[in-house]
Formats: structure tokens, C-alpha cells, sequence
């Protein structure tokens, strides 16, 4: 693992934790409250506190309504922008809250949710470096150089929402009958890929990396534990249909011919969503793929247990 700095502190192998506070808009507006979560982070012994910087008026629209989660704490006459604006802190704000961390002895971090933003705290010395390239996709683009037309279809954005929220569904049953670490059920932007993940408590060897558009280093760490994952992907270039996937890291011997269905090309056992889709009980086949692909992870790699 690369070792890196974040003002006074390195972070990295044979490193004490690093700490971060996350003050967030939990100030609620108030730069009084706001300096009592930094007195508050530094007595916990925290090495950083971290707040947000944006516009009310960058992030939302005027009559944007505001999530059900947001409406079980707050005003609900209110729209979320006007909750919003209320959470700012102002450029001055922010400097006055950057030097009462100085002076006690605790590193300022925020997290920026425009260019406006980015520029305020590159202002203040605390630079921001965004990958502006999508990840996982062999072509990418910076998405503020991106411009090419995109065509937009309301139904089949409906219809693929739909079908996430019927793999979400299954997927956490699935993910409950397992009693060791599991990933939650989670979205991957990248390649927008709904996935869960199984885990056998041991290390994995290095992977060697090379996913188009994402660092090694990113994908070591993300597979630095041995497991069996899952998930629903709507395809790509190399697999034009919808379908679900599970696959082994590191894969076992044996694994890729332990079942039918596993495409060489792909290094995973693939069903497609339309075979799901049109069975008399979409849950069960989806189960039985899910359970016994998990299966055959387990038995071949020798999990604990298993």
C-alpha cells in the first residue's frame, strides 16, 4: 500500500490510524456550533475535522422536495433547497473555522460539491484533486470534456430502476443467510453493476490489476480478502444483454468447471435477467444461481467452515 500525507501526518503501513471527524453540516449553519464540533473532535483525539463546502443553489432546485430520511428530522414546510442554504457556512466561515484548527493543533478538511467550492479551498490551502474520468469503462472521458449527445428513454430508465430494486431485494435475502463478513448489497458506479460480496476471512493473493480506467492500486485493495461476489449488470460492449454474474477471487481450481454456465470470456458464471425474468419464479432461479455458484467458491477454495 502507497503511503500518503495529509498536512502533518503520513498515512500508510506501520502508521497509527488515521482519524477523521466528520463534522459534515452537523453545525447546522451555526459557526458557533461549527467551532464547538472542532473543540469536540480535537478532545476526542481526532487528527482531522471535516465539514462540507456548496451552494444551496449549485446543488438543488428551488422547489426540490426533500428525501423521506430528510423529512424525519427537519422542518417539513420547508423545501430541501431552503434546508439547504440553511446548512451553508460562508468563504469567511470557512477561514475562521481553518484557524481555530490551526490553533488547535487539528487538520481542516471539507468536502467541496462544486468548481466553486474546489477553488474556496485551494484558496485556503487545502487543494482537492478529483479523477475526473469515470472508471471501469474502456473509453473514458473527463466528464467536463464530455459533450457527445446522449440519448434519454424515461421508460427504460423506469425499467431498469424496477429491475434494480428487484435484484436489490433478492440479494439481500441471499445476503442474509450468510453468517460471516458480507459486503452490503451496493452500486458500483463504474460499470453500474449492483453488487454483494462473501468473504472467507482469509487474504487474497495481489491481484494483478489492469480493470480499464481504475488504478491498480485501487483493485489491489479492493480484493486484498479472499471472496465469492455477485451482483446484476444491465451490459456493455462485451456482454450487449442485462444479466447477473458471480465470480471467485482468487478462483479456485476446479471452479470454472464445477457448474454449467461460466463464460471463459468473462472469468465468471453468468444468467441471464431475460431467463430470470420469464421464469414461473424469478426469486427461486435466481437463488439457486446465487447459492450454488457461493458453493462452489467455498467448497473448491476450502473456506473455514465450508
Amino acid at each position: 500500500m502507497q503511503s500518503i500525507q495529509v498536512g502533518n501526518k503520513l498515512i500508510g503501513p506501520g502508521q497509527p490510524v488515521f482519524v477523521i471527524a466528520e463534522a459534515g453540516v452537523n453545525h447546522n449553519g451555526d459557526l458557533k456550533m461549527a467551532r464547538a464540533l472542532i473543540d469536540v473532535a480535537v478532545e476526542a483525539g481526532a487528527d482531522a475535522v471535516k465539514f462540507q463546502t456548496f451552494r444551496a443553489d449549485r446543488l438543488v432546485t428551488t422547489d426540490a422536495p426533500k428525501a423521506e430520511y430528510q423529512l424525519q428530522s427537519t422542518n417539513d414546510a420547508e423545501s430541501q433547497f431552503e434546508m439547504l442554504r440553511g446548512l451553508e457556512l460562508s468563504g469567511d466561515a470557512h477561514r475562521e473555522l481553518q484557524s481555530l484548527c490551526n490553533a488547535r493543533g487539528i487538520i481542516f478538511l471539507s468536502t467541496p460539491f462544486d468548481e466553486e467550492a474546489v477553488d474556496l479551498l485551494d484558496e485556503l490551502g487545502v487543494p482537492v484533486r478529483i479523477s475526473k474520468k469515470p472508471n471501469e469503462v474502456p473509453h473514458a472521458i473527463a466528464f467536463d470534456e464530455d459533450d457527445a449527445p446522449r440519448a434519454y428513454d424515461a421508460e427504460y430508465a423506469q425499467r431498469f430502476w424496477r429491475a434494480l430494486v428487484q435484484a436489490d431485494r433478492v440479494f439481500k435475502i441471499f445476503r442474509g443467510r450468510f453468517r460471516g463478513k458480507c459486503s452490503p448489497v451496493h452500486l458500483f458506479w463504474g460499470a453500474a453493476d449492483l453488487a454483494v460480496s462473501r468473504f472467507s476471512g482469509r487474504r487474497a493473493p495481489e491481484h494483478p490489476g489492469g480493470i480499464p480506467n481504475m488504478p491498480d492500486r485501487l483493485v489491489r485493495e479492493a480484493y486484498s480478502d479472499e471472496c465469492s461476489s455477485c451482483g446484476f449488470w444491465a451490459g456493455g460492449e462485451r456482454y450487449p444483454q442485462p444479466m447477473f454474474f458471480s465470480y471467485a477471487y482468487p478462483e479456485p481450481p476446479g471452479f470454472k468447471d464445477a457448474l454449467p454456465r461460466y463464460e471463459a470470456a468473462h472469468g465468471e458464471y453468468v444468467l441471464p435477467y431475460d431467463e430470470v425474468r420469464n421464469a414461473s419464479s424469478p426469486d427461486d432461479v435466481l437463488i439457486e444461481f446465487l447459492q450454488s455458484t457461493y458453493d462452489a467458491a467455498a467448497r473448491l477454495g476450502r473456506w473455514p467452515g465450508e
